[in-house]
């Protein structure tokens, strides 16, 4: 049986892991600026800020996950929305589906309840001009039968600034003030994942089983790392707008998904184990 092209549109902190990974069993092009070293991958060099037309050869699926530049809005729309619809708009075969990868920043609710992925709505007084682009771009992808997955916080090795801040700050706060995450490696494998086993015309919220206070991880780093809370600078924490939600992860779950790093003890834990702290 022949592989199957697959495109990575976005090959960077998760899209490059990714793309290596899918190797295996497709065959891999990706999608970015500046090109790439991989002799496994095709590269396609592109720029969505530029005003060149998009032509590309078919593909079987598509993982949609550039990084915008700049947080700007008309740069976030050029990317995610624009972007978006110049790569689907590429294709003519019903049978091309996209991965379409968004944030939970999505959410509104900032009071500390549980939201599911029904609970994103674009009339959300509460969401930014950002989220309302991801949004957009997200009921763009569904109406064109494909699928959407909403990471938390992503971290993993070269992306450890939350627990190097609580090494040196107290994070205190008259209130719970939850957050949501999920390690890079459980990025990649979920997408891998979701690929063979999602629902297309589905969204799916890529998050770890533990949307912990921020309270909480600032005394387990501490404890873990023997840092005495007494010893440093006393701050006053307030939690930041659009920020304390809990995430549930059920629908991913149902479909047999297990993550490696299951809550950020594991994940910090491996990091601090591997002198990334």
């Amino acid at each position: 049986m022949s592989k199957k092209d697959i495109l990575v549109v976005g090959p960077g902190y998760v899209g490059g892991p990714l793309a290596t990974l899918l190797t295996q069993n497709y065959l891999v092009s990706c999608l970015n600026r500046s090109g790439g070293a991989d002799k496994n991958i095709k590269w396609i060099s592109y720029d969505f800020l530029g005003r060149d037309d998009l032509v590309l050869p078919e593909f079987h699926r598509i993982f949609f996950l550039p990084a915008a530049k700049s947080r700007e809005t008309h740069i976030y729309r050029d990317v995610y929305l624009n972007g978006l619809k110049k790569v689907l708009g590429s294709q003519a075969s019903p049978d091309s589906k996209c991965i379409f990868v968004s944030s939970t920043s999505v959410y509104g609710e900032n009071a500390g309840t549980w939201v599911k992925e029904e609970d994103a709505q674009l009339s959300d007084p509460r969401l930014g001009e950002r989220q309302r682009i991801l949004l957009e771009a997200e009921a763009f992808a569904l109406k064109h039968n494909s699928m959407v997955v909403r990471f938390g916080g992503i971290y993993g090795p070269g992306r450890t600034s939350m627990i190097k801040r609580l090494t040196q700050t107290p994070m205190e706060s008259v209130q719970p003030s939850y957050t949501n995450r999920i390690h890079k490696d459980d990025c990649v494998r979920l997408l891998a994942f979701l690929n063979e086993k999602g629902s297309w015309g589905e969204a799916y919220n890529g998050v770890d089983d533990d949307p912990a206070c921020k309270t909480l991880i600032a005394a387990w780093v501490h404890k873990t790392l023997g840092i005495s809370a007494q010893d440093l600078p006393r701050s006053s924490f307030k939690p930041s707008d659009n920020l304390n939600k809990r995430i549930s992860n059920q629908r991913i779950k149902n479909l047999g998904f297990r993550f490696t790093y299951p809550s950020f003890r594991e994940g910090y834990s491996n990091l601090i184990n591997s002198s990334e702290i």
